[in-house]
């Protein structure tokens, strides 16, 4: 099982071979369907874990039907956290997993073990935001030497939902030089929710510590007709989200989403054109097909309490004619 690509020969009028190297490309894996279900389906750092059942389904090779899968490894995945079950005889399957508390965003899924899952079992979640408690427990003002460091420790909890302070293992805050700077620093929490900080002092100035700005995120991309014949139009759409904390991901509307591509044989990768998020959060463009390559987005053009994006792969392209 895997991707496949394909080499394609003939022969002229006059017996002459010729080929096509990746003419095209193929996936053989095996047509599994997977539907799932959840327990739960809002969680915090208090409620990381649920209960994941299912069934798992695939067409039969010969029959060409589609019958129970029995015996399948199926793995469940919440946000960085997995489980794996076996399927029983009627395809169905039932498992505990839990999130590991450490994550920038939160999902959940299932899919084969194996990675052959034509169509993976996806829940949809939220995530309960809670209040940061950041505490600064260095005194202030301090004096030193240039060119010497100076030791900032912190502690950075959350207010659970019992109203209790509680510590957030793994978590990040930001260090900025001054309050015009940028953010020379992230520094991560250890498991009592400390932080300790040692920077050189090379000027007069404020240290500014504070959480990190707010991420942005891709989804439901879609780059469309694939193939593409050349001359014809080629279609980049998807939604340019950011995380709120109040509701979790909110749509993010009025912002530059840049499209970039690299043709086939070349190393240079080219700005192509631009587009602006609509109140829904939607963006699209579209392009005339030229020749075969590849194709990202990205959102670049971040203020100062936003995080920009990598660059986001939609994959290649392949342009015929």
């Amino acid at each position: 099982m895997g991707d496949y690509e394909l080499d394609v020969y003939a022969k002229d009028r006059d017996g002459k071979e010729l080929g096509r190297r990746n003419a095209g490309r193929f996936t053989y894996a095996l047509d599994a369907r997977i539907e799932a279900g959840s327990s739960r389906t809002e969680f915090s750092l208090d409620d990381l874990d649920t209960r994941v059942t299912g069934s798992v389904t695939a067409v039969h090779p010969r029959r060409n039907v589609r019958l129970p899968l029995a015996g399948a490894n199926v793995r469940a995945r919440l946000g960085n956290g997995t489980a794996d079950v076996v399927s029983d005889a009627q395809g169905r399957f039932a498992t505990s997993v839990a999130a590991l508390g450490n994550e920038t965003r939160l999902g959940l899924s299932v899919e084969l073990a194996s990675g052959d899952t034509e169509t993976p079992g996806e829940v949809p979640v939220r995530t309960k935001t809670q209040q940061a408690v950041l505490t600064l427990s260095t005194p202030g003002p301090l004096t030193a030497r240039y060119g010497s460091s100076v030791v900032l420790r912190g502690t950075l909890g959350r207010r659970a939902a019992d109203g209790t302070v509680k510590p957030v293992a793994g978590g990040h805050v930001s260090v900025q030089e001054n309050a015009q700077g940028s953010w020379p620093a992230q520094v991560a929490a250890g498991t009592d929710g400390g932080f300790t900080y040692s920077p050189t002092v090379l000027r007069t100035g404020t240290r500014v510590i504070r959480q990190p700005r707010t991420r942005t995120e891709f989804t439901t991309v879609r780059i469309a007709p694939r193939p593409v014949a050349k001359g014809q139009q080629l279609t980049v759409s998807g939604v340019l989200r950011t995380y709120d904390s109040t509701k979790g991901y909110a749509v993010y509307p009025g912002q530059k989403v840049r499209y970039y591509f690299q043709p086939d044989g070349s190393t240079v990768t080219q700005e192509v054109g631009t587009s602006v998020s609509l109140a829904d959060g939607g963006f699209s463009k579209k392009f005339t097909a030229q020749t075969s390559g590849y194709w990202w987005i990205r959102f670049v053009d971040a203020d100062a309490a936003h995080l920009a994006t990598g660059y986001h792969p939609l994959g290649r392209v392949q342009v015929t004619g």
